[in-house]
């Protein structure tokens, strides 16, 4: 059990569900994920919460910075306790950052992709 949550991604797209409709299940967990890896900690309490990973979509990254890329977010998201291992993988594919994450929780694995580009941000993931 994940506990209840509301909705912060309408249709894929970050947004607050204007229904406040309660979420649940592996949904809560891949959409705190995603919100940590698009948050700025100086926007909260906690200054070791979230890197804004659209701050990348332009950057020409070398593999040593890919793969310092993948450590920041394996780090950021084994910091919820829910999460117990956490595999992924960075492409920069047309001017959009693919970020597809293999995640571990309690009981199983899910996946979480995000489309990042400078006009939008997308969580691309099936939450039946």
């Amino acid at each position: 059990n994940y506990g209840v949550d509301i909705s912060t991604f309408v249709d894929g797209v970050p947004d607050l569900d204007p229904f406040f409709r309660p979420m649940s299940g592996k949904r809560v967990v891949i959409e705190a994920a995603a919100r940590r890896l698009l948050s700025d900690s100086v926007f909260t309490r906690d200054l070791a919460y979230g890197v804004n990973l659209k701050k990348f979509v332009q950057a020409r990254m070398t593999p040593v910075q890919v793969a310092r890329l993948k450590s920041v977010i394996s780090g950021q998201l084994m910091q919820d306790e829910r999460i117990k291992s956490v595999t992924s993988n960075v492409k920069l594919e047309q001017e959009t950052l693919k970020i597809s994450i293999e995640v571990e929780a309690d009981d199983g694995p899910f996946d979480l992709t995000l489309l990042i580009s400078d006009a939008k941000t997308e969580l691309v993931n099936d939450f039946v």
